[in-house]
């Protein structure tokens, strides 16, 4: 009984016609020679050659001893006379295998109906020039298919079948329809850790064409594939699944740099599309279907206009065309356009959820994203260090956009930085834009918006564009970890996480979650980052919920003190995740900071860590102190500032406690005595509480309760004596 083929290395060309004649009983030529596989029979090649030395299978070396099947019969390095198929698998049950082979030089080339029969399957001389699967489950694995060419499918044609196909390369075939690397046609096969590179179609698909199918790829790479449309993969009314993917550098001279989905449902997840070219849609191309996209990566994606006046150009990242898709826990990173930079939404009402939009750059429209028509929905979502003309975050050119806990940030344009609305129904609720360049106006936001419990620069509204207040707020790092500003722009660095004690903390609105509302938000429950979407009484603004856990520290204390000659500076952690290195930093004026200590962090820890250091040349007045912790992935977090008072001869820390205060709370200055005044500002400017007081060497506390409740937020108090004048930040909760 036959148990397996082991070839040797060489070259091998096939020797036999697949049948006598064709369909119309036609006398069939050398050029229908090829290999059949027969079902059952494992084939493995990659040997030395030498009988009776072979070893075992593993001991074989496929690129020491390469076994090609090569379908240039003539031996004339030209593809006219070559085979039509090097290799056919028809009826090839699962223990069927090709594996260690090269196939090459088959040429497909006949574009009207011509057929012939093998093992009662139609086999069409236009279709797969290097490999013809029809219904069957073979296995074809650690093997290269290159410089085939083919009407349809100038790598593979598969036709039905289920095979198994790993660890393969397809390079340099090519197409003169659709599908350089692969056609599949009604097939559901199996491909993982294999690799489509530089194939080539004059229609669609240059790596992939589906029509039909239900293909299962995963962990496999398509990489500078050329066509019209679908650069890298072309999908008609298919149901592929991808996942773990990576579609490099592809191109398309329509649309779909990346991928190009016509019609139907596929699933993609946890892939990236990163710098990929198509004149609309360079990432990926959406015109009909509703495609699942999760947890997938938009990088370094163009889409390149037709001429420097024409209307395309459009999607860097994606263009959706008209269909109510949905995408999620997805990146679009540094990705270009004419307009569109990141997203182009056209005509549809897709949602949009858990989206980190980030550097991204459009030459004239919508860096991070544009939407012409519709009424998509944003949740949990950033658009920070983008730069376009206008709107450099959103432009809405038409549409009824509805953008839910999002924190617009750091954008650069030079009208509607942040947004800008041309028409429609902007709706912006529990949101943050804030720190955006305007350059010609100064507007964050150009048009009308209905903002609903949202921060626009320092103005917070309330329902409806309703009620507003100021924001008390003067250092952006008092509201997130590490905000980056618009001068950077276009870049994706900065951490939007909500800070410590930040006054964007339960300022939402709850009611956006309930259940029957439009739209109904009831089912998402997390924020951008995974964490739960309402921690306290009512969300955080913005798209993150503030998590003490999601810390890389958590800190015990943060001490600053006179200490003899000099400033003591002590803090310790109860625990340290990834943590890199703490940076202490020093202000005479709260403002502007300048290093003063780098220390490094224990890296992980669950025991508690001390750490201490000395500022020696403290200046004579109010010295501030900052502390900065860094992990190792560069997110860096502020835990506060701590004041001191020095005279020259002795020094006086200040303090208030507890700070942030529940409405009432003292202020300790030991060391001085005589009258003192203290008024307490809101962020208007407006005085909300004053008193005087007298201090002596025995009484060095001052009891400060406002006869009034305040409302929550940050608030100046200004300390003025015969010789000092102080200023210190109260939190009010």
């Amino acid at each position: 009984m036959l148990k397996e083929i082991w070839v040797a290395g060489g070259t091998y060309q096939p020797k036999y016609k697949v049948a006598r004649s064709d369909t119309y009983n036609q006398p069939t030529t050398d050029r229908d020679k090829a290999f059949v596989l027969a079902s059952g029979v494992p084939l493995y090649g990659g040997f030395a050659g030498n009988p009776g030395s072979e070893g075992n299978r593993e001991a074989r070396n496929v690129t020491l001893y390469p076994t090609v099947l090569d379908g240039d019969i003539d031996n004339d390095n030209t593809l006219a006379d070559n085979v039509y198929h090097v290799v056919i698998a028809v009826n090839a049950d699962s223990n069927t295998v090709l594996d260690g082979f090269t196939i090459q030089n088959g040429n497909a080339d006949i574009s009207a109906i011509s057929v012939v029969p093998v093992d009662g399957y139609f086999i069409f001389r236009g279709h797969g020039g290097g490999l013809v699967l029809g219904p069957g489950q073979p296995r074809i694995q650690n093997s290269v298919l290159r410089n085939n060419f083919a009407h349809q499918g100038g790598g593979v044609y598969n036709s039905g079948s289920a095979a198994t196909i790993s660890e393969v390369t397809f390079q340099t075939n090519q197409a003169n329809a659709n599908g350089g690397g692969f056609y599949n046609f009604q097939g559901a096969p199996l491909v993982e850790n294999s690799v489509f590179q530089q194939n080539q179609a004059n229609s669609g698909g240059g790596g992939w064409y589906n029509l039909a199918g239900s293909p299962v790829i995963r962990a496999t790479t398509f990489t500078a594939n050329e066509a019209v449309n679908g650069g890298g993969f072309y999908n008609f009314q298919g149901t592929p699944r991808v996942q773990n993917c990576v579609f490099q550098s592809n191109h398309a001279t329509g649309l779909g740099g990346g991928w190009m989905n016509a019609d139907h449902n596929p699933v993609i997840k946890a892939t990236t599309f990163t710098a990929n070219q198509a004149v609309n849609g360079a990432g990926v191309y959406v015109q009909g279907g509703v495609p699942q996209l999760d947890s997938l990566t938009f990088s370094g994606n163009t889409a390149v206009p037709t001429t420097v006046s024409s209307e395309d150009g459009f999607g860097g990242g994606l263009f959706n065309n008209g269909q109510d898709i949905t995408v999620t826990n997805t990146r679009f990173l540094q990705n270009n356009a004419r307009r569109g930079g990141g997203i182009y939404n056209h005509n549809a009402s897709a949602q949009y959820i858990n989206l980190v939009v980030a550097g991204n750059t459009a030459e004239t429209t919508g860096a991070g994203m544009e939407n012409n028509g519709g009424a998509p929905l944003i949740v949990n979502s950033r658009f920070t260090g983008n730069g376009a003309l206008m709107g450099a975050g959103m432009y809405n050119n038409s549409g009824d956009p509805v953008l839910v806990h999002a924190t617009i940030y750091g954008n650069r344009a030079y009208y509607g930085a942040a947004a800008h609305n041309i028409s429609g129904t902007f709706s912006v609720r529990n949101a943050v834009l804030r720190g955006n360049e305007s350059i010609q106006t100064g507007n964050p936001a150009e048009g009308a918006f209905s903002w609903y419990f949202t921060v626009v620069d320092s103005t917070y509204y309330g329902p409806n564009n309703g009620f507003t207040q100021p924001v008390p707020v003067n250092d952006d790092a008092d509201l997130f970890l590490n905000p980056r500003p618009a001068s950077e722009a276009p870049t994706v660095a900065g951490s939007y996480r909500v800070a410590v004690n930040s006054w964007l903390i339960d300022k939402g609105a709850y009611s956006v979650f309930v259940e029957g509302q439009t739209p109904d938000l009831s089912h998402i429950t997390t924020d951008l980052a995974g964490s739960p979407r309402i921690a306290g009484p009512s969300p955080d603004l913005g798209a993150y919920e503030f998590d003490e856990t999601a810390l890389p520290v958590s800190l015990l204390y943060f001490n600053a003190a006179a200490y003899h000659e000099r400033v003591r500076l002590t803090w310790a952690t109860a625990m340290e995740q990834n943590n890199h290195r703490f940076e202490i930093e020093h202000s005479t004026d709260g403002n502007h900071y300048t290093l003063l200590h780098t220390v490094s962090g224990a890296g992980n820890s669950t025991t508690p860590q001390p750490y201490q250091v000395f500022h020696d040349n403290p200046a004579v007045g109010v010295n501030y102190y900052r502390l900065k912790q860094f992990d190792l992935d560069g997110r860096m977090t502020i835990h506060g500032v701590r004041l001191v008072y020095w005279n020259g001869e002795n020094a006086m820390e200040v303090q208030v406690y507890p700070n942030p205060a529940p409405g009432a709370f003292l202020v300790s200055l030991p060391g001085l005595s005589g009258r003192v005044q203290l008024q307490l500002v809101d962020g208007a400017g407006n005085i909300v509480h004053q008193q005087t007081a007298q201090l002596t060497s025995n009484t060095s506390r001052i009891a400060v309760q406002p006869v009034r409740a305040l409302p929550q937020g940050m608030y100046i108090l200004h300390i003025t004596g015969e010789q000092f004048n102080r200023q210190l930040k109260v939190m009010i909760r």
